[in-house]
């Protein structure tokens, strides 16, 4: 900082991207990465634009400005060194505490027990049967007041989720995140359940004092919250990547033709990111064929890493 001459302006950047330009900016133009610093001389106008690289159904999002929220087409003044900061984190969360989770041998302990390599039931949709996978992580959230979205279904069965939690919809043939925002357009819908398809017949949202869970399973990811087979938040573009038939089987045919069409990732496109078993774990052959389609980008990817890597 130089009163005469400069302020420093300093970059924190998570999932998204943010270039700076400007006859103003003294050195550090274009893109900027987390920790990156551009020079702006005083009494002079900069530019700046921004781009979140995640934009799924419930990601904050935000951009702020020494503390204060940004907003498109905006005039902002800064006397000093500043500091901006940019992210787009995709809703995670999931269940509450309490909610039971099926085991490998069909008996159920709740959520808050759940640990990394614990083997619980989960679906395999390349077999179309139940099966057994072990869980890679149980993301936690602490205590706190959290808005519940509390489900209830037509066999009596009821879930308490967070943010977000996917679950799957017989009526569309896919897993779908329910959150507040959508929560109400899935009632009537029938939905997959141990004890056959069930019919999402009421919900509200009510504030809990409690803590949340999101197990995390290997390969597929999904696993079975209170009867119903399900999916943890924070995943979105590493599931529905092919189609499904009535028995939640892949469509082999046209799973085949994505293959042949897309192509599959092998593991030297992740080595120097992951190590070969998170490669596995996460379907990597596989996420090719979804960043094609356009439901996961590489930004996503790079995400997840820098998420979840404290896990492995």
């Amino acid at each position: 900082y130089n009163e005469e001459q400069y302020c420093e302006i300093t970059f924190s950047v998570d999932a998204a991207t943010i270039d700076i330009y400007g006859e103003s900016v003294l050195d550090g133009i274009g893109r900027k990465g987390n920790g990156a610093t551009s020079k702006v001389s005083m009494n002079g106008i900069v530019y700046f634009t921004f781009t979140y690289t995640n934009n799924g159904e419930g990601t904050s999002q935000s951009c702020q400005l020494n503390g204060t929220t940004i907003t498109a087409n905006t005039n902002y003044t800064i006397t000093k060194n500043s500091k901006i900061v940019i992210s787009s984190t995709p809703a995670s969360s999931c269940v509450i505490e309490g909610t039971l989770v099926t085991l490998a041998d069909g008996t159920t302990t709740a959520v808050e027990n759940i640990q990394a390599g614990d083997l619980i039931k989960v679906f395999n949709h390349e077999t179309g049967c139940w099966d057994v996978s072990y869980v890679m992580f149980n993301d936690a959230e602490e205590l706190a007041n959290y808005k519940v979205i509390n489900l209830y279904f037509s066999d009596g069965t009821y879930i308490g989720i967070v943010s977000e939690h996917g679950f799957f919809d017989m009526d569309l043939l896919q897993y779908v995140y329910i959150d507040e925002d959508n929560y109400q357009d899935y009632i009537g819908h029938r939905f997959y359940s141990v004890n056959g398809i069930v019919v999402l017949e009421s919900a509200n949202i009510t504030i809990e004092y409690t803590r949340v869970y999101s197990p995390v399973t290997a390969v597929h990811l999904n696993l079975i919250t209170n009867g119903l087979l399900s999916m943890p938040g924070g995943v979105p573009g590493l599931f529905n990547i092919f189609d499904y038939d009535e028995d939640l089987k892949y469509d082999e045919l046209k799973m085949n033709q994505d293959i042949d069409t897309y192509g599959l990732l092998d593991y030297s496109y992740f080595e120097d990111l992951i190590p070969y078993d998170v490669y596995i774990a996460f379907n990597g052959k596989y996420l090719g064929v979804a960043m094609a389609k356009g439901i996961l980008t590489e930004e996503n990817i790079l995400y997840y890493i820098e998420r979840y890597s404290q896990y492995w």
